[in-house]
C-alpha cells in the first residue's frame, strides 16, 4: 500500500491512474482522506478524466462519508467529461442517498442520475414503491435507446411487484439496443446479472 500512495502522487499519470483503481478494488477506508487529498489534487488538471473517475469510484467504495461534501461540491461545478458526473452520482448515491434508496437530488442531471442507478443496480437495492415510479416516469422522457435506460432496467429485477415498472421493463424489448433488450428479459424474470462497469 506504500507503493500505492507514492504512486498516487506520482507525477505520472499512468501511475496514478494505476492506484486509483487498485485503491477502488481494494475498498479499504483507511485511505479514504489520501484518495480524497488527491482527488483535490486532480481537479486541477482537465486532462485526465479516468483518474478522477477511479478515485472519486473509490471513495465510494471504501465508504468515506467525509468525501460526501467535497463530492457534492464538485458535481455542482464539474461539466467537462459524462463518465466523472457518472462517477460522482454513483459515489454520491452509495454515501448518501442509498440509507433511504431516494434519487431526489439526481434527476437534474442526467450523468448523476445514471451514476445513481448504477449504483442501485449494482447493490441489488429495492426503493419504495413511489420512487420506482418516479424513476420510470422520468425515464420515460428519453429513447429506449438512450444509454440512461439501461441501468434503470439492470436495477429493477427486484422491482417486478410494480406493474408501472413491469410495463416500461416491457417496452424495452423493443429497444434497438442489445444491451438494454438483454437487462430486460433479464428484469422481466427476476433476475440480476453481476455487470462489470469501467
Amino acid at each position: 500500500m506504500n507503493d500505492l500512495l507514492q504512486k498516487l502522487s506520482s507525477n505520472k499519470a499512468a501511475d496514478r491512474k494505476s492506484a486509483a483503481k487498485k485503491f477502488r478494488k481494494e475498498a479499504d477506508i483507511q485511505y479514504g482522506e489520501h484518495l480524497l487529498s488527491a482527488l483535490k489534487k486532480e481537479m486541477e488538471d482537465p486532462r485526465t478524466w479516468e483518474i478522477k473517475y477511479h478515485l472519486i469510484m473509490a471513495l465510494g467504495a471504501c465508504g468515506y462519508e467525509k468525501s460526501l461534501s467535497e463530492l457534492e461540491t464538485i458535481s455542482k461545478n464539474y461539466f467537462q467529461d459524462n463518465m466523472v458526473g457518472v462517477a460522482l452520482g454513483d459515489s454520491i448515491f452509495r454515501l448518501n442517498g442509498s440509507k433511504s434508496c431516494t434519487i431526489d437530488s439526481f434527476f437534474h442531471n442526467r450523468d448523476l442520475f445514471e451514476g445513481a442507478t448504477r449504483a442501485l443496480a449494482m447493490q441489488k437495492l429495492i426503493p419504495s414503491h413511489n420512487e420506482m415510479d418516479r424513476i420510470i416516469s422520468f425515464c420515460k422522457s428519453f429513447s429506449l435507446e438512450d444509454g440512461i435506460i439501461f441501468w434503470v432496467i439492470a436495477a429493477a429485477p427486484g422491482w417486478i411487484e410494480n406493474k408501472n415498472v413491469v410495463e416500461f421493463i416491457t417496452s424495452c424489448l423493443s429497444s434497438n439496443r442489445e444491451d438494454i433488450k438483454e437487462s430486460a428479459k433479464l428484469a422481466l424474470e427476476g433476475k440480476y446479472k453481476k455487470w462489470r462497469p469501467l
